[in-house]
């Protein structure tokens, strides 16, 4: 029996060392990238704004389907180069130009009506946008679960990247629109994935929404409150292009 497990975890090694992982660098994947941002992100309304100050310029609600949603989108950026972004809400989704200065404001408005959006809403950001750069993080492909990839951000210099609460909002919409974090049945069958735990190990806190966490525990996931201003790594889930 030992000698089968000493050949089991041999060729596990082996497997492990022979396998080339996929790194690729957010910029070359952030073409017209349309930030997702989750339901449980409050964007309150305003009338007014400071030019030094971050906002989100919501400028149609859709209860069309999220391909439906994001055509939209993509329509606003041939015309509008800055940021877009789309909520689930209620349904359906919220499109937004943002996040951008205030001192932006008055060129963005000028720009929708000029394609025929008379009428927004502009949305406070709760925090000016993230510090984060992109630049210096790399996607490492490992893997899939239920046909979608297994995306885990890393810093150059092979360590998991770790993000606050803002970042948890942008960073997997940075490989494509598509991509999300992991969901709680993902992170299940990821962190029971004896390859999985070679790369990453199991002694992290892992984001699962925008205010909690999960870990695996022996044979359990368990979730907490995430800790105010603390980061942790993050898993991504999404299917790449072939």
């Amino acid at each position: 029996m030992n000698n089968k497990k000493t050949l089991f975890f041999k060729g596990l090694i082996s497997l492990l060392l022979c396998n080339t992982l996929n790194f690729a660098h957010a910029n070359s994947l952030n073409n017209n990238r349309v930030d997702v941002l989750n339901t449980d992100l409050k964007l309150p309304i305003t009338m007014n704004f400071i030019d030094s100050q971050y906002y989100y310029v919501q400028v149609l609600y859709t209860k069309q389907s999220q391909a439906n949603a994001l055509d939209k989108i993509q329509e606003i950026q041939q015309s509008i180069q800055y940021p877009t972004a789309m909520q689930p809400f209620d349904s359906g989704y919220r499109l937004y130009i943002g996040a951008v200065k205030g001192s932006d404001l008055l060129h963005i408005k000028k720009l929708l009506r000029s394609i025929g959006y008379n009428d927004y809403l502009l949305r406070k950001a709760n925090k000016i946008k993230p510090s984060l750069k992109l630049k210096d993080i790399v996607f490492q492909q490992f893997g899939k679960i239920n046909s979608k990839d297994i995306i885990l951000p890393r810093y150059k210099d092979g360590s998991l990247a770790l993000f606050d609460q803002v970042d948890t909002h942008f960073i997997c919409q940075s490989i494509n629109p598509h991509a999300t974090i992991a969901l709680e049945s993902e992170y299940g069958g990821i962190l029971s994935k004896i390859d999985a735990i070679s790369a990453i190990g199991l002694q992290y806190r892992f984001w699962l929404t925008s205010n909690r966490t999960v870990t695996r525990v022996s044979d359990n996931l368990v979730m907490k409150t995430a800790a105010q201003g603390a980061k942790y790594p993050l898993i991504c889930t999404t299917k790449l292009d072939s």
